[in-house]
C-alpha cells in the first residue's frame, strides 16, 4: 500500500518530462479539433439560415395564380377556378400535397378613422400563407403596430349601377387587433397589389369574420363567397397553390401554365443555393476529415515517439518494484490528464463559438458537436492507451525478463 501511495507523485514527475515536442503537437492538435468544430458550427449556422430562408418560408412554396387564358382571352381568377385548380393538381400530383389557398378583398368602401385600409380575408386553416398560427374571429392581423381595437367603418351599399353604386349609412364595426401578421406573404407581392397601397394600414381576417364583414357592406346576408363576388364588389386577390415539396414548386408552376393559368413561382434561386450548400458541405467534409487524420495521424506518432523515450524510465521504474500494471496506470492516468485538458479547452471555446453563432439557440447541435468531440477525444485515448502505451509497457517487461535470462 505505500508503494501505491507514491504512484501519483510518480505519475507527476512522469508528466513533467513531456518533451517539447509532444507539448507542441498537443497545442497543434488542440487548434485542429478547435478549428474543425467552430467551422462545423458555421456550416450549421449557414444551414439554419438556409432552413429558415427557404425550407420553413411559405412564400418559396406558394405559387399565385391570379388568371387565365383560355378561349383566347384572359381574365381574372373567379370563384369557379379555385375547386378546378384543386381537381386537376389533385389529378396531376396525387402523391403531392397541394393546397389551393383564395384571398378575397372588398373593391371599395372601407376606412378606420375615415383613412383608407388593405383588407384581406383568409381561411382559418390557411393562416400560416401570412405566418400566423392562427386567426381568431373578429381580430384583425396587422403587419405593423396598431391600437388595441379599431373602428372598421364600412359603406352600406343601397345600389348597384352599371356606373358603379350607391352607398347609404356608415356602419362601424369593432374589431380586435394583433400584431404578427408577415409583411412578406406572398398575399402583398401579387400583381394586382400595388406597392403604393402598403402605405395603407394592412389588416387580414378569418372568412368567418370576413362574412360577417361583407354582409353588412353588401346589405344582405352573404351565403357563400361565389354569391359576394358576383357582386363585383368583392374580388379575389389571387389563387395561392402551397406546394408542400418545395422540388415540385417550378413542376407545379409549369403544370399550371400548360393549362392556361398564369402562375408566378418563386424564383428558382433556392435550387442553385441548394447545390451551393451540398458543394460546400462535401468542401467542409472533406477538408475536416483531411485535417483531423492529418493530426490525430501526428499526435499518434509523437505520442508514440515519446513513450519510446520513455522505455527507460519504465525500466527505472520496474527495478525499483514497480509492477507492470501499476506502470501502465500511471501512464494511462498522464494521459488521460493530457486528453481531459484538451477537452476542456476545446469544449469551451466550441461552446462560446456556438453561442456567439447561434444567439444562445440550437443547444441540441451544440451538445452534439461537444458530445461527438468526447466521443473522438475517448477513442483516441483508448488506442492509445492499449496500443501504444501497454505495447511499451510490455516490451520493456520482455527486455527485463530477456535480460536476466541471460545474466543467469
Amino acid at each position: 500500500m505505500k508503494k501505491r501511495s507514491n504512484d501519483g507523485s510518480c505519475a507527476k514527475l512522469l508528466l513533467k518530462k513531456s518533451s517539447g515536442h509532444l507539448k507542441i503537437s498537443l497545442a497543434i492538435f488542440l487548434a485542429s479539433i478547435t478549428i474543425t468544430g467552430i467551422i462545423g458550427l458555421l456550416y450549421a449556422r449557414q444551414y439554419f439560415q438556409y432552413e429558415k430562408d427557404f425550407l420553413e418560408n411559405v412564400a418559396m412554396r406558394t405559387i399565385t395564380v391570379e388568371r387565365y387564358f383560355g378561349n383566347q382571352s384572359v381574365r381574372s381568377v373567379s370563384f369557379t377556378d379555385v375547386s378546378e385548380l384543386t381537381r386537376i393538381l389533385d389529378k396531376e400530383f396525387p402523391s403531392t400535397k397541394t393546397t389551393v389557398i383564395p384571398v378575397y378583398r372588398p373593391n371599395t368602401g372601407f376606412t378606420v378613422d375615415e383613412s383608407p385600409i388593405n383588407l384581406f380575408a383568409v381561411e382559418r386553416s390557411h393562416s400560416f400563407l401570412v405566418d400566423l398560427d392562427d386567426m381568431l374571429d373578429n381580430t384583425a392581423y396587422s403587419i405593423s403596430q396598431q391600437p388595441k381595437t379599431i373602428g372598421l367603418e364600412i359603406s352600406v351599399i343601397t345600389e348597384i349601377t352599371d356606373n358603379g353604386f350607391v352607398s347609404g349609412v356608415l356602419e362601424r364595426v369593432i374589431l380586435n387587433t394583433e400584431l404578427g401578421a408577415s409583411r412578406n406573404t406572398p398575399i402583398l407581392s401579387t400583381q394586382n397589389f400595388f406597392p403604393s397601397m402598403l402605405e395603407y394600414p394592412t389588416f387580414f381576417v378569418n372568412m368567418d369574420t370576413f362574412h360577417e364583414i361583407a354582409s353588412i357592406f353588401l346589405n344582405r346576408e352573404i351565403v357563400s363567397m361565389q354569391d359576394a363576388t358576383d357582386s363585383g364588389l368583392i374580388s379575389l386577390q389571387g389563387i395561392f397553390v402551397y406546394v408542400d415539396d418545395l422540388r415540385l414548386v417550378s413542376a407545379v408552376a409549369s403544370f399550371l401554365m400548360e393549362q392556361d393559368y398564369s402562375a408566378a413561382a418563386p424564383a428558382d434561386a433556392f435550387d442553385n443555393f441548394g447545390e451551393t450548400l451540398s458543394v460546400a458541405f462535401m468542401v467542409f467534409l472533406l477538408s475536416s476529415i483531411c485535417l483531423i487524420c492529418m493530426t490525430t495521424v501526428n499526435i499518434i506518432l509523437s505520442f508514440r515517439s515519446f513513450y519510446r523515450v520513455q522505455q527507460k524510465d519504465m525500466g527505472v521504474l520496474r527495478y525499483m518494484g514497480f509492477g507492470n500494471k501499476r506502470i501502465y496506470k500511471m501512464y494511462r492516468k498522464n494521459l488521460g490528464i493530457k486528453f481531459l485538458q484538451i477537452m476542456g479547452v476545446s469544449a469551451l471555446l466550441i461552446f462560446m463559438a456556438g453561442m456567439i453563432l447561434f444567439s444562445f439557440g440550437h443547444w441540441f447541435v451544440l451538445a452534439a458537436f461537444i458530445l461527438s468531440l468526447a466521443a473522438f477525444l475517448c477513442l483516441l485515448f483508448i488506442a492509445i492507451s492499449r496500443f501504444i502505451i501497454y505495447s511499451y509497457v510490455r516490451q520493456e517487461l520482455l527486455v527485463l525478463i530477456r535480460e536476466s535470462k541471460e545474466f543467469e
